[in-house]
């Protein structure tokens, strides 16, 4: 591998690692950051509603209580429940005309109660405030399913559950009933106000605060199961209907909540789509309630700066690449250029030049090579002086040993010419 493509892929590495690293981070803070807003606004519209609900019980409870010493109803529910069945007996008209006057006053500044009934101590209704209903319940047991309100009514304050009334114009209610007793004390039967659910359920489903795929829920546990009370945002009929057991993957918050706990978090709602939840119970009615929206939604702004992150992160990271690849070839071009000059002078051409402009260490390193070039050369050119003056002065001694040999021959033959004298003088030669 090149030394440019490993100084780029490690520059780039260095750079977009931390790049990278630091967008994931900041997104997943602004993720949790996000939802934990999200939860604290679930939280606060589920305490809002359920103190909303809890309320509204409250307040009827308190005023059942009041109706309770009623001097009308203790003086006329013994005498209409005496004439039940003779109700056009004066006694009964009476009666009822004094009740009239008072509960009928009272029934008309409640919405949320539609009736307001008297029932003896045999369990027989024996007066309605409403006149619509007086064909349908004088004489007749209380409307509840399983007809346990007139035996609980007797104990104490009662809310029934929530029941069907195809008969009326609204399609769910439930009954409260509290004991009267007379002036002795005794028991003389119950009052039992008819409350209807579509006020409560409109305050209910009503979602503000709660986006487009929000909504708030109420349910109560059904021995194995967890029943739905109110009709739903995606399933208006879920009403006494739609249920979920308990252990099921779905509906969890609601779940928890029939359970009679309290909390938030991320989990499947009952249309097994991840959603945001925070639950509550109401423990004096016996129900959960939900407030929730679909995670999607409460992640839609998070999911545009993910895209964005991830855009911002890709062109970092492409000019990452080009700045590495700039400062890799700045690094390893002058190296590429001092290694061709190392194999030429390496191969004998001393007076090639290595021409680095740079002032790094790559620029000393291509000074020293041009200095230690000069210095070879120069000792080259000594060593080839000295050579020279070898070879010269070997000559010369070739020479010199040489006319030596010349001389000597000289001399020898001069000598073998000197002219011979005998012992008497004479010249032999």
């Amino acid at each position: 591998m090149k030394i440019r493509t490993k100084l780029t892929a490690i520059f780039l590495l260095i750079t977009a690692i931390p790049i990278i690293s630091v967008a994931v981070l900041n997104f997943l803070n602004i993720k949790n950051s996000l939802i934990k807003t999200y939860l604290q606004e679930l939280t606060v519209i589920a305490d809002l509603k359920a103190n909303k609900i809890e309320g509204f019980f409250d307040g009827l409870r308190g005023e059942i209580r009041i109706i309770q010493d009623y001097y009308n109803i203790k003086f006329n529910l013994p005498r209409v429940g005496k004439y039940i069945d003779d109700r056009d007996n004066p006694e009964y008209i009476q009666a009822k005309e004094m009740l009239d006057a008072q509960l009928k006053t009272w029934l008309l500044a409640k919405k949320e109660v539609v009736d307001f009934m008297l029932v003896n101590p045999e369990g027989k209704i024996s007066y309605c405030a409403s006149d619509k209903h007086l064909a349908l319940d004088i004489g007749n047991a209380l409307p509840d399913p399983g007809g346990i309100s007139f035996q609980k009514g007797k104990k104490g304050l009662y809310f029934s559950d929530i029941f069907r009334n195809p008969v009326e114009a609204y399609n769910f209610g439930m009954l409260a009933s509290a004991p009267v007793y007379g002036f002795k004390k005794e028991f003389i039967g119950i009052i039992s106000l008819e409350i209807v659910m579509d006020p409560i359920y409109e305050f209910i489903q009503d979602t503000t605060g709660l986006g487009k795929t929000g909504e708030t829920l109420v349910v109560r546990k059904e021995n194995n199961y967890v029943l739905f009370l109110n009709p739903l945002r995606y399933d208006p009929g879920a009403a006494l209907i739609r249920k979920v057991h308990f252990g099921d993957k779905t509906a969890v918050p609601a779940q928890k909540a029939a359970r009679g706990e309290k909390g938030s978090g991320i989990y499947r709602d009952y249309r097994n789509k991840e959603v945001l939840a925070a639950w509550r119970y109401l423990p004096a009615l016996g129900w959960g309630l939900v407030a929730k929206i679909d995670l999607k939604e409460a992640l839609i702004e998070i999911v545009a700066l993910r895209n964005l992150t991830m855009i911002i992160c890709l062109l970092m990271v492409i000019v990452s690449w080009i700045v590495s690849w700039v400062v890799a070839k700045s690094i390893s071009e002058p190296i590429r250029t001092l290694r061709r000059g190392t194999e030429i002078i390496g191969g004998g051409n001393l007076d090639y030049k290595i021409e680095i402009n740079s002032r790094d260490e790559i620029g000393l390193l291509s000074n020293a090579f041009v200095k230690m070039t000069q210095n070879l050369k120069k000792i080259t050119a000594s060593r080839e002086e000295l050579n020279r003056e070898i070879i010269e002065r070997k000559k010369a001694e070739e020479r010199l040993k040489l006319e030596k040999e010349f001389s000597e021959n000289i001399i020898n033959t001069m000598h073998d010419a000197l002219v011979i004298v005998d012992e008497d003088c004479n010249i032999l030669f």
